[in-house]
């Protein structure tokens, strides 16, 4: 049903809970994994266990602790405050606030990051994927992404179909427009380049600190383009 205490535990295979409704403060250790494939659980403690934490569709976790392993969850999953030490894929509706994660796949759903650490992002087509504050590895997107007020993400960003939204947000790397649309609000980005021939809305100014690249499609909007360090190709 549910599992609750402070004791250590071992997983050699995998735990089912199919009743959750506990707050389970140990930690586990062994090479199984957890499931949670009915009501809500929540995971304070320290988890080593390296299988799969898995949350199945209308089930829930709740992670101010942490896992070693990789996370799928297609429940309701908030990290909030914990640790993802292995890559979360996500197809239901994902949260993370001042959580660490490692690669995150969001094959599906929605997924919603607040001042957290993550590293390769990846947004599905269908899917909706956004973050402020915190800091990405990357991002590619072939979804809906926004990237908000005080987001940074160390590599570049990669459109290749849907919509991606830059609002307030700094991208080290390159953004690399090569499908669907993009558009800078009225708050404003900076990135390092501008790269592709995807089109673009200008609601606010760009700021390319590190150009470098060609930029063969066009812009539109109120805004503008701010070439402020290297050399850019329009």
């Amino acid at each position: 049903g549910s599992l609750s205490g402070t004791a250590s535990g071992t997983l050699d295979g995998t735990l089912d809970l199919t009743k959750a409704s506990s707050t389970y403060s140990g930690g586990m250790s062994g090479s199984g994994g957890l499931t949670v494939s009915g009501g809500t659980e929540t995971l304070s403690g320290a988890n080593t266990y390296t299988g799969v934490t898995t949350v199945a569709s209308g089930a829930g976790l709740s992670l101010p602790g942490s896992v070693a392993g990789a996370l799928t969850t297609a429940g309701t999953t908030d990290v909030n405050g914990g640790t993802v030490a292995g890559t979360t894929t996500n197809t239901g509706t994902f949260t993370a606030e001042d959580g660490t994660l490692a690669a995150v796949a969001n094959n599906g759903g929605t997924a919603t990051l607040s001042d957290t650490t993550a590293g390769a992002v990846t947004n599905a087509s269908g899917a909706t994927f956004s973050a402020t504050g915190g800091t990405l590895a990357s991002a590619a997107n072939s979804g809906t992404m926004t990237l908000g007020a005080g987001n940074t993400v160390s590599g570049d960003v990669t459109q290749t179909a849907g919509s991606l939204t830059l609002d307030g947000n700094t991208v080290d790397g390159t953004v690399a427009a090569n499908g669907g649309t993009f558009d800078v609000a009225s708050a404003g980005s900076t990135a390092g380049s501008l790269s592709g021939t995807a089109s673009g809305t200008l609601d606010g100014t760009l700021d390319l600190t590190k150009a470098s690249s060609t930029y063969s499609g066009g812009m539109s909007g109120s805004g503008g383009l701010t070439v402020s360090g290297g050399t850019e190709t329009l």
